[in-house]
């Protein structure tokens, strides 16, 4: 049977994304952050399924990979795809959306060079049928919100942090799952939640 890999990108910025605080009335949050905006770290993601005979899907693994102050190009993810196979054996299928990073001749190449994969577009502006985007949201809007890194090296540790807490979470991920709307009751039963 095939794994189904959902990806997604996303950036996470030096500058906080402020959120509603518990400040006192008249007394707002203050936020002081670096001057250095455009630093980022940007990240690959993806959730790794394994569909049940029913058609719902399971969680299985988080996978990401950052690239501290740099964008996700078509290289980039050319060698994420090659490190998701050398990890899973069997058939392989991708679905991403139809950012540039997920065209061009690295990526090209690497369906090329293993038939075992094959690549499938989510329809477009449709951001919620995908786990990972469940994901940023979750990370940007609550567990990092209103957090100003002292530097690109500060920010870059609180990402890898979340992400690792995230891909030993089970019940996180099935939560993603059953958002983007990929569970059925049977997989629900199957993690107790």
């Amino acid at each position: 049977m095939a794994r189904i890999v959902l990806i997604d990108e996303t950036g996470f910025l030096m500058r906080p994304l402020v959120r509603r605080s518990l400040a006192p009335r008249g007394r707002p949050l203050v936020v002081k952050y670096q001057a250095n905006h455009r630093q980022k770290v940007s990240v690959q993601g993806a959730v790794v399924l394994s569909v049940d005979g029913r058609g719902g899907a399971t969680a299985e693994a988080l996978r990401a990979r950052m690239h501290e102050d740099s964008y996700v190009d078509g290289e980039k993810t050319a060698a994420f795809l090659r490190r998701l196979l050398a990890e899973y054996d069997g058939p392989v299928i991708v679905v991403w959306d139809r950012g540039n990073m997920h065209k061009g001749p690295h990526v090209r190449a690497v369906l090329d060079e293993f038939p075992r994969l094959s690549a499938e577009q989510f329809p477009a502006y449709c951001p919620d049928l995908d786990p990972v985007e469940w994901l940023w949201a979750w990370a940007k809007y609550g567990r990092m919100a209103n957090l100003a890194p002292r530097d690109l090296r500060h920010l870059t540790s609180e990402v890898a942090k979340l992400l690792a807490r995230a891909a030993e979470n089970e019940t996180l991920l099935q939560g993603f799952v059953r958002a983007a709307g990929l569970a059925t009751a049977e997989s629900e039963r199957t993690l107790g939640t």
